[in-house]
């Protein structure tokens, strides 16, 4: 039933119910070099990220972790 799913970032539901636990394999930050991202999908990527970070599904982070969009 496509009732049940939400039509947009902004009426996406959240739970506090299971608090994820994450066990790192290794005790320094893992990073992955930045790679391009093709100028046709640059915009919306932007537009994309921008509605999420609206939303309050992504924060801004300044942490030693690197992972490309």
């Amino acid at each position: 039933n496509f009732e049940v799913f939400s039509k947009s970032y902004a009426t996406l539901g959240s739970t506090n119910a299971v608090i994820p636990e994450f066990k790192l394999l290794h005790q320094f930050p893992i990073q992955t070099r930045p790679y391009p991202i093709p100028n046709i999908a640059k915009s919306f990527a932007k537009k994309e990220i921008q509605k999420l970070l609206e939303a309050g599904i992504i924060e801004p982070s300044s942490s030693n972790y690197c992972f490309p969009v």
